[in-house]
């Protein structure tokens, strides 16, 4: 019996032992697809470490140097694939406009229920800075609402292996095949993992292994995006698989995988099995996340407020499990937030991994913070014809980023620079009026620049 073969059937027997002993569904299968990954493709998991490593580096410097400062949105360009056998699981429009409604909510902490964090809780939670909108425009130029309905029968999941999950990934094997993905972000919807209890799985990004080649499952495009299952889409589904889960969140939690977050208990436990270990113990989990609090397990559809399974030594005091996380199992009503350096790293996530899905805005927003004296930066001439010189004050050190953004918020040109003195090329740029966001590790600002004619 082949390596895989043997793996399949033990993910399957263990999958099914769970579910009766529990009675539960299993509401995200993300790490066991990592480690189903890994088995045709040794170093994957590794290469997925070093991925989320090289982000958390980037967005502890980033947070030491500005905080949490929101002077920029992300906005992800987002396509729906409903497929489809039977007729309940072609979900209406509405529906995908309600999971919509609910990502968006989530990710700039706008959702209703944020009254429920916890005050203990209170200043960890953060707005993502992060958006959602349909597509209009497919990949071959025409005009789309980013909703595609297409009947398919790709096969069914874990039982026929986590490459058989994929398979509505690929018109090939029933399913649909993806929009490219470093330009949308690609939600499937389907009868995922055949009703068993499966809400839903993506995959992080990946550092590329150069011994990899071809196999490398971060050039595989196919296999990028977020599947769910289609009863547990949306807050107005017409057949929820529970009362628990019927908020829309599986949506919220996937894309929090799909932008490089783990499970807040950490995912170095038996694969689909309930863990007993803290983070400082030998084989231990942890998310990599310092102020999510330790956790042993999943919260199973519960909101237990009371439940404290770890200590916190790495934190100011010994708190509770933090089962309002999006990135725990707790019931949809009990989910409302994610943490300032969750938001940090999906945040850099984007930046270094999938730049290509977002459009960068400026955040008109007053809570926006300034650091430095809008005085001590320099443009001129202003107005201009073609090019502008930006004088940043003598102190300034390290490399420093402009952007030239549109009073609509679109990034219209990015510049880097070394020096304290820099021209700024701006030919081929419609006259108008501009914004230059200036920034580095000791500055933020923006200044106002008119293009002539």
């Amino acid at each position: 019996m082949n390596q895989t073969l043997y793996f399949i059937i033990a993910c399957s027997l263990l999958f099914a032992v769970n579910l009766n002993a529990q009675n539960q569904f299993h509401k995200c299968v993300s790490a066991e697809a990592e480690k189903a990954m890994e088995v045709n493709n040794p170093g994957y998991l590794q290469s997925i470490k070093s991925a989320f490593q090289k982000a958390k580096s980037n967005a502890n410097i980033r947070v030491s140097q500005r905080g949490n400062m929101l002077d920029t949105i992300y906005r992800i360009r987002t396509v729906f694939h409903v497929v489809y056998s039977k007729p309940e699981e072609n979900l209406d429009d509405s529906v995908i406009l309600s999971q919509l409604d609910v990502i968006n909510e989530d990710f700039r902490r706008k959702n209703a229920d944020t009254v429920n964090t916890r005050s203990i809780f209170s200043s960890f939670a953060a707005d993502a800075g992060i958006e959602f909108f349909l597509a209009d425009t497919d990949p071959d130029g025409n005009p789309t609402n980013g909703i595609i309905h297409s009947v398919g029968t790709p096969s069914g999941g874990i039982f026929g292996g986590f490459g058989a999950s994929d398979e509505v990934k690929k018109t090939s094997t029933g399913g649909v095949n993806p929009w490219p993905t470093d330009k949308y972000l690609n939600i499937w919807i389907c009868d995922l993992m055949g009703g068993i209890g499966v809400l839903g799985y993506s995959y992080p990004p990946a550092d590329s292994l150069a011994n990899w080649g071809s196999n490398n499952p971060k050039a595989d495009s196919a296999v990028q995006g977020v599947v769910l299952y289609y009863k547990a889409v949306g807050r107005n589904n017409p057949s929820p698989i529970d009362p628990s889960v019927d908020g829309g969140r599986s949506a919220t939690h996937e894309i929090g995988h799909f932008l490089g977050l783990r499970h807040i208990w950490g995912d170095d436990q038996p694969m689909f099995g309930q863990g007993n270990k803290c983070a400082g113990d030998v084989d231990g989990g942890s998310d990599g996340i310092d102020d999510t609090p330790d956790a042993t397990d999943a919260s199973q559809q519960t909101c237990d407020t009371t439940k404290n399974t770890c200590p916190d030594p790495n934190l100011s005091q010994d708190y509770p499990d933090m089962v309002e996380n999006y990135m725990d199992y707790s019931s949809d009503d009990c989910l409302n937030m994610f943490t300032n350096e969750q938001v940090a790293l999906m945040r850099e996530v984007i930046k270094l991994y999938r730049p290509g899905i977002a459009e960068v805005v400026v955040n008109t927003s007053s809570s926006i913070k300034q650091i430095g004296n809008l005085e001590m930066v320099k443009v001129s001439p202003n107005p201009t014809q073609g090019f502008v010189y930006v004088e940043l004050p003598s102190s300034t050190e390290g490399k420093i980023e402009l952007n030239l953004i549109s009073t609509e918020g679109k990034l219209v040109r990015s510049f880097e620079s070394s020096t304290k003195a820099t021209r700024l090329d701006l030919d081929g740029i419609q006259q108008g009026v501009y914004l230059l966001s200036v920034k580095n590790r000791n500055l933020s600002t923006v200044k106002r620049i008119v293009i002539a004619e």
